[in-house]
């Protein structure tokens, strides 16, 4: 029985879709007559494949540009891996080069390989996956929460207590031991002697929330003095001025959810990616200056960003529960 053309085209149907979108994007003429029957089986096939070509021309622009960072973070991976002699015969054999790349690419299509994070954790002492929050306990009694695909470095022999933190955010509850404790970011440095606070490492920039105690950050020829529920932002270049946060809730991700304040909906897409196991692809650069006040449960991106575009009026689509579309 043909289903009334009101429906709404099935989650099976939209794949359909994209998979014809696909075909005859590589070749328009093949199987032409099949793609007709297709649209004529049924009334809902027309919806979704003019959903799914609505879709690809507003994202295709957007993707480029993600495939081009990818691109260019794989070429550094891949260097990495032959200065460490895993790959030491690519240079004589383009062949088998080319076949990495593709490998890497398409596990990186899959959603199991992000080439940015894969050189990163190749260089990484402590990796969290997407999702996954660790607690860390160093060797000079020192605790970590490694927050959600996050990575970071630890040398805490001799006079300095040294962490590199490479990508996302961890929290920190320093143990008394005389040393300097110093969080490094690449654009910032954050030291302490004991205290609990977070630092974390956004698109936008560096982040340091104090939870206790007192810490000071140095950052573009700048200084600044933390106390307890304080942050300070480095962002442009440019160290800002502290300013007070409720650190319980700037840190409630340590339980599970996720709380904002009058934050960018960039920011809070960026905490949401990272315990997705897919993507999130805001198609609309401007949203993402948008501010919003949220509370969420950190292991449903779905759900949040439905949420979130009801409240901003933009609207998201789920595809193949991998990749979150927002517009």
């Amino acid at each position: 029985m043909t289903a009334p053309a009101s429906d709404s085209p099935t989650a099976r149907q939209e794949r359909e879709a994209w998979r014809w979108l696909l075909r005859r994007r590589r070749a328009p003429h093949r199987h032409a007559h099949a793609f007709i029957r297709w649209l004529a089986a049924d009334p809902r096939h027309l919806d979704a494949y003019a959903r799914a070509e609505a879709l690809w021309s507003v994202s295709e622009a957007p993707a480029r540009s993600l495939a081009d960072e990818e691109a260019r973070a794989l070429q550094g991976y891949l260097q990495t891996l032959r200065r460490k002699n895993r790959l030491p015969l690519l240079g004589h054999w383009p062949g088998a080069l080319a076949g990495a790349c593709c490998l890497l690419l398409v596990l990186w299509g899959g959603g199991w390989l992000r080439p940015v994070q894969a050189w990163q954790n190749l260089r990484a002492d402590e990796v969290s996956a997407a999702g996954e929050v660790r607690e860390l306990n160093l060797g000079d009694g020192s605790r970590v929460l490694l927050d959600a695909d996050s990575a970071l470095n630890v040398r805490i022999e001799g006079p300095l207590r040294r962490v590199e933190l490479l990508r996302g955010g961890a929290w920190f509850k320093v143990a008394h031991d005389g040393r300097p404790f110093q969080v490094e970011t690449g654009d910032s440095i954050t030291r302490v002697l004991g205290t609990a606070f977070e630092v974390r490492r956004q698109a936008s920039g560096t982040a340091v929330t104090v939870e206790e105690g007192r810490v000071e950050v140095a950052a573009a020829g700048e200084t600044r003095v933390l106390g307890a529920n304080q942050r300070v932002r480095l962002a442009d270049g440019h160290l800002g001025e502290p300013h007070a946060v409720d650190s319980h809730l700037a840190l409630a991700w340590r339980d599970g959810r996720l709380s904002f304040l009058q934050a960018p909906l960039g920011e809070v897409l960026e905490a949401l990616g990272s315990r997705y196991r897919g993507r999130i692809l805001l198609l609309d650069p401007a949203l993402a200056a948008r501010r919003v006040s949220v509370s969420v449960a950190g292991d449903d991106a779905p759900s949040a960003v439905a949420s979130l575009c009801a409240v901003l009026g933009c609207q998201s689509t789920l595809l193949f529960d991998r990749l979150i579309l927002i517009r």
